[in-house]
């Protein structure tokens, strides 16, 4: 008790240092079960504002990998697929409008809808759809995606809306891939009628897609702006804004500003370390709430390094790090606290039988200070050792976890040292041919609604290697073959199974401290109505089920 007190005071000390009031939120304006606007009927017309968080990148759907850059992207060239809003975890048709699978899971046939135009009136056939998938994988273009495609041995047109794919291997994954900027499809005639091809999707260049909104203009570093498509082939969701704006707002506390002021309408991202300003903001009209994500916030040890390349070590750390506490001091309601599965709540699927006897099994690593002294004196260190944690100044919240680690490892004399460094300083560290730090705290989003897709990056072998994000370094045989296994799977009990197994071992092994699963934290006017951000939003046109209310 002495010691869970003692926390509780450098906690607060430390949240009092970075000048934040945070407090656990439980009123009625963040509980995260109401849909902005639900309650009105659609009205059609008006401006719609998004506030980007992070500067776009590119409009190409090759260079689509990043929370904000594939908003816009993903509301111009529309995928094959996208994910059912009211089950995240499903895929459903959109350009493509159903497909099949051979037995062996290597086939797949697409059958792509009839009279589909681009905005240009000329219609999109599969010569687009596979001449899109070609540019996304083609060496010279160097796609920030292609690594979706990597199960792919061949893609081919059949006749005009028909697209056959054949894989190297069962990949029950890739399929996913396709209903995110990965099969984003643009126009062929309009990319090879750019004087200079590499123009597209750039400012100048612009882009020629599918979507319910019509790119006009991009203006770098301030917003892109697009008008409605009064020919969008899906009837059942037209667009019923006449323009639509993504405004790129950086500063956070200008950005929840302008959505109290009504300047922007919606922002789906943002941090817990405002939540106060959030919540100061219901009462201008705005709705504050929390969505399922799948986030984990965590702290990855690279393992090659002195004092971490012991699993002993790396267990302590995770038994004298209180993540409950930490987020009754840091979240409150907006996440839970991190426990023994990186795989965030959201995406432990396939098999609940197996989740079950998972938890009977795992270890949650619980607040221990006599169980992590045990380990260190049975480790190779038993005097300690000195280490470094990587944070990013994007995320304030990710300092707080590090500094409190570090208050507490001091007692089974681990000497921690807070390196602060921007988003590109992190990364160009991360992704070096060394990987030169000790650790890093990072918050990680799945590409897709699916388990492999969160532990395959983040724990397999290969991805050990510069540019991957095996940032732990970890490496196991047994977790590997386990992996390839679940991937070649298509029955979902025995996935499941396998992907327990696989958590199973990483528990055991410790690679990782899971501080804790953040929800969404979106803000949204009260009069926009339509859709709640799903896990894996930023991928879906969203923007076309949205309206303003009457």
């Amino acid at each position: 008790m002495k010691k869970k007190s003692k926390l509780k005071r450098v906690l607060a000390a430390l949240l009092l240092a970075m000048s934040v009031t945070l407090t656990a939120c439980g009123d009625s304006t963040g509980n995260g079960t109401t849909s902005s606007g639900s309650g009105g009927k659609a009205k059609q017309g008006g401006t719609f504002v998004y506030g980007l968080e992070q500067e776009i990148l590119s409009l190409d759907p090759a260079f689509s990998y990043s929370l904000t850059t594939s908003i816009p992207v993903s509301t111009f060239c529309e995928s094959w697929l996208t994910t059912d809003p009211e089950d995240p975890s499903t895929l459903v048709p959109l350009l493509a409008e159903s497909w099949d699978v051979s037995e062996d899971g290597k086939t797949y046939t697409f059958h792509f809808r009839k009279g589909v135009k681009f905005w240009d009136g000329t219609e999109m056939t599969a010569e687009d759809v596979v001449f899109s998938y070609e540019h996304a994988v083609a060496e010279d273009v160097a796609s920030y995606i292609a690594w979706m495609h990597e199960s792919v041995e061949s893609v081919k047109a059949t006749d005009d809306y028909t697209v056959e794919v054949q894989l190297k291997q069962a990949d029950s994954t890739w399929l996913y891939g396709v209903a995110t900027s990965g099969g984003g499809v643009f126009s062929k005639k309009y990319y090879e009628s750019l004087d200079d091809p590499s123009s597209f999707g750039t400012s100048t260049g612009g882009v020629m897609g599918t979507g319910a909104y019509v790119f006009d203009e991009w203006k770098e570093g301030e917003k892109v702006t697009a008008h409605a498509n009064k020919d969008y082939w899906d009837k059942e969701n037209q667009p019923k804004f006449d323009n639509v704006e993504f405004v790129e707002i950086t500063d956070s506390t200008t950005r929840i500003s302008a959505i109290g002021n009504n300047e922007i309408q919606a922002s789906y991202w943002n941090q817990a370390s405002q939540l106060d300003m959030m919540k100061s903001i219901t009462s201008q009209n705005v709705d504050l709430q929390y969505n399922d994500a799948g986030t984990t916030q965590c702290l990855f040890f690279n393992t090659t390094r002195k004092g971490l390349d012991d699993a002993n070590c790396r267990k302590a750390l995770n038994y004298v790090f209180d993540s409950q506490k930490y987020v009754e001091g840091v979240y409150g309601d907006s996440a839970t606290a991190g426990d023994s599965c990186f795989l965030p709540p959201a995406l432990r699927s396939y098999n609940d039988e197996a989740w079950a006897e998972y938890d009977k099994t795992a270890d949650n690593y619980e607040y221990n200070l006599d169980k992590a002294k045990e380990l260190m004196a049975a480790s190779k260190y038993p005097d300690g050792f000195d280490m470094e944690i990587l944070v990013s100044t994007a995320f304030p919240t990710d300092e707080t976890a590090a500094l409190m680690l570090q208050e507490s490892a001091k007692e089974i004399g681990i000497n921690i040292k807070v390196k602060k460094v921007t988003p590109s300083e992190r990364s160009a560290v991360l992704y070096a041919k060394e990987r030169d730090y000790d650790a890093v705290i990072l918050q990680w989003d799945a590409d897709f609604p699916e388990s492999l897709s969160d532990l395959l990056p983040m724990f397999y072998s290969e991805n050990c290697k510069p540019g991957s994000c095996n940032y732990s370094q970890y490496k196991n045989d047994t977790v590997d073959k386990l992996m390839l296994e679940a991937k070649a799977t298509t029955d979902n009990a025995a996935k499941g199974k396998l992907i327990t197994e696989i958590c199973l071992q990483i528990n055991a092994d410790c690679p990782m401290l899971n501080m804790s699963y953040p929800k969404r934290i979106s803000l949204v006017r009260k009069e926009i109505a339509g859709y709640t951000p799903t896990p894996t939003y930023w991928f879906e046109p969203f923007v076309r089920y949205l309206y303003y209310t009457e």
